[in-house]
């Protein structure tokens, strides 16, 4: 994996190009206009408040609600979320009560 990071891949640069300080990767054209760089909690809290964040939460809450009213979940139980993806069930299992959740 560290060859394959540290290596210029062979299908962005011909082999029979010259070698030049000025060959970079393909660029977009998103490229050419700069952002803003924000901190991991501002991206975050912009995240959590779009109503697409708020619509899953509240779907994973209820279908992770009737496993805690079946007492299979509770408070003191440890969760493993594998595959986690954006992080909504980590944050509902969180939310509705479970002390330790670790995401993966």
């Amino acid at each position: 994996m560290v060859i394959i990071i540290l290596q210029m891949p062979k299908t962005c640069i011909s082999p029979k190009a010259p070698s030049k300080p000025h060959t970079h990767f393909p660029r977009s054209n998103y490229d050419s206009s700069p952002r803003q760089h924000l901190p991991l909690p501002k991206k975050n809290a912009r995240s959590w408040s779009s109503k697409a964040w708020k619509w899953c939460l509240s779907s994973f809450s209820d279908y992770f609600l009737r496993f805690s009213d079946l007492e299979f979940i509770q408070n003191h139980n440890k969760a493993l979320c594998l595959s986690a993806g954006a992080g909504y069930p980590p944050m509902v299992l969180f939310q509705i009560g479970l002390a330790y959740v670790t995401a993966v």
